[in-house]
């Protein structure tokens, strides 16, 4: 075993656009690869509360940076999904979103938006988690 991560699939057998998917996603977990090793984690949104989605983050411990995993574990027909209350960021502090994961028609409507950490925890927001099975991932920067 060389240590290295996987992500259990077989490149030879993988189309382009499946190749590129892969890169995309290596190249996004690098980004906040730092985050989720050394940072806090925060349960958000438990899988098994019957709600249809989960969710979870992590937090630097200096709260300058932040990702936060979001997914729809269910599809029931005129679901609404639970606001999303961040947990663990500087309420004082202002966040640049940036969405890790868009979809191919475009990101979400929180990407490249900035928000105040106190509206992110107390308000919370609406996972853009439409779609059968979606999820999103946001990473957030202190400006």
């Amino acid at each position: 075993m060389s240590g290295r991560l996987g992500m259990e699939l077989q490149p030879s057998a993988m189309s382009e656009d499946e190749l590129a998917m892969a890169r995309r996603a290596i190249a996004d977990y690098k980004q906040v690869r730092h985050i989720v090793q050394q940072g806090d984690l925060y349960r958000i949104i438990s899988p098994y509360n019957n709600k249809g989605c989960a969710s979870l983050m992590y937090v630097t411990e200096d709260q300058t940076e932040a990702v936060m995993f979001c997914y729809k574990t269910a599809h029931y027909s005129c679901q609404t999904m639970p606001r999303m209350r961040m947990a663990g960021i500087d309420p004082d502090a202002t966040y640049r979103i940036t969405e890790l994961n868009p979809k191919a028609d475009g990101p979400c409507y929180l990407n490249d938006t900035t928000i105040k950490g106190s509206l992110l925890m107390d308000t919370g927001f609406e996972a853009p988690l439409w779609s059968e099975y979606s999820s999103c991932v946001l990473h957030l920067q202190k400006i």
